[in-house]
């Protein structure tokens, strides 16, 4: 691993919430979005609604629960009449039990009708999974460039006055957000380098990921090098047949499809043991470990794997300095954190382009003089 990257002194960490100035809806808000389109028939919003009715709305927790009854396909087809008892012990919400309550002319089930009906139920939940795979696309595919230099330059111009009084040219950067708003500021911003995995590969003549692009990393001359890792993936990146490729427009092809995008979609069962994922979270814990301070923005923590390297490293590093930008910051740390009050620093605002909102704050907590 590049030393120069796990001792960074500063990681910031973009949830949701540092894209909301963007017009980038939260989980709350894509499902609202969602049920207003056209594309999906009543059948596929009574699903959802039926998931919401028991699980709330929220858009980790409906694909959560689609994904479990397309798991189980093997229920489809003329079942004996016990495969129900089954099915119900298996699956530990109701919510399997609403909708198919819900589905026409469905009683009891029979030996003959059981099967036939889930089977519909199954597809008619591929089909929804994948219209909403789609509107994710479609949803995080562009930024304005304008509202993007708004939201982050007065932000940046904080962090680089502590680079430069530490005589440091390299920073981490990682979030679980699909858009491009910092690929496209450091488009636009002179000064700033950006590595995000990726290398133009003459022989195939495309952009490829290496994981030796971050290993192999040096800083030089007056640039500010971001080391930037996308933990979720991005809808601009595709899988060729094992090569991670990057592509100047969003790929959304079928499941089937040879090329096949990388991208972890909101659930809570995220497969991370392959490149380009598992050497992000490799980062992300080493960087958590090393660093002085952690600048967490619209970040919701509700990914277990993340709060798990955070309580380690304040665990082993009582110097540690973290700070939360969300409007629930102080509600996070009471739920997560409360034991670590010295390590904290809670600012219950919205990240935006006000930037008085948040940098003497800031400032203070990174020690600027």
């Amino acid at each position: 691993m590049n030393k120069q990257i796990i001792n960074a002194p500063i990681v910031i960490f973009l949830g949701a919430g540092a894209s909301a100035f963007l017009d980038k809806p939260l989980m709350k808000g894509f499902v609202d979005i969602l049920l207003n389109k056209t594309f999906l028939d009543q059948e596929e919003k009574e699903i959802i609604n039926t998931i919401i009715k028991t699980k709330g709305k929220d858009l980790e927790t409906i694909l959560d629960e689609i994904d479990e009854i397309c798991k189980k396909d093997y229920f489809k087809g003329p079942s004996p009449r016990n495969y129900f008892k089954n099915l119900f012990d298996k699956t530990p919400s109701n919510t399997l039990s609403a909708l198919l309550s819900n589905l026409p002319e469905t009683q009891l089930p029979s030996e003959s009708n059981f099967g036939i009906q889930y089977e519909l139920l199954c597809n008619k939940c591929l089909s929804l999974r994948w219209k909403i795979y789609s509107e994710i696309f479609t949803t995080y595919y562009s930024v304005d460039e304008q509202k993007v230099n708004n939201l982050y330059k007065p932000f940046f111009d904080i962090i680089k006055k502590k680079l430069i009084a530490e005589k440091k040219k390299i920073i981490s950067i990682f979030t679980t957000n699909y858009d491009r708003s910092i690929e496209k500021f450091c488009e636009i911003e002179e000064g700033i380098e950006l590595t995000d995995g990726f290398e133009y590969k003459n022989k195939y003549r495309r952009m490829q990921w290496t994981y030796s692009s971050f290993d192999e990393l040096k800083s030089a001359g007056k640039i500010l090098k971001i080391c930037f890792f996308k933990l979720h993936g991005s809808i601009f990146w595709y899988n060729d047949q094992g090569s991670i490729v990057y592509s100047p427009i969003a790929t959304n092809f079928p499941t089937d499809h040879r090329i096949k995008p990388v991208i972890l979609y909101p659930n809570n069962t995220k497969e991370i043991i392959f490149d380009p994922f598992i050497t992000a979270y490799s980062y992300l814990q080493q960087c958590f470990y090393n660093t002085q301070y952690i600048i967490f923005i619209g970040y919701s923590f509700r990914d277990y794997i993340t709060i798990t390297f955070l309580k380690s490293a304040l665990r082993l590093r009582n110097q540690l300095k973290v700070a939360i930008i969300d409007p629930r910051a102080t509600n996070i740390y009471k739920t997560l954190f409360s034991y670590y009050k010295k390590n904290f620093l809670c600012i219950d605002k919205s990240f935006t382009n006000n930037v008085t909102d948040y940098e003497d704050s800031i400032v203070k907590f990174l020690d600027i003089k």
